[in-house]
């Protein structure tokens, strides 16, 4: 069944999100719209304010079959994991 999931990260640059994009095997039909066989995701940034500190807002619209799409997130998830020290 087709769905849409959406994830929004902070602190992670949009660079970072296209590459590992590309790594997958994506391509770039637009700015910013990658597909994938069986799934596309959108990516639109902004900035947010924390505090006095000024982070990169991303957000990812997923589309695609339920099951790839929690799969591709779990992943996605996993490889952008940041602990802090």
């Amino acid at each position: 069944m087709r769905s849409t999931m959406q994830l929004t990260m902070r602190g992670i640059s949009p660079d970072e999100f296209k590459d590992y994009f590309e790594e997958k095997g994506c391509v770039e039909k637009e700015e910013y719209i990658f597909h994938s066989q069986n799934w596309n995701v959108k990516m639109l940034s902004s900035y947010c304010n924390v505090g006095s500190i000024k982070l990169v807002e991303v957000e990812l619209h997923f589309y695609g079959d339920e099951d790839i799409l929690l799969e591709v997130v779990a992943n996605l998830r996993k490889q952008f994991m940041r602990a802090g020290g």
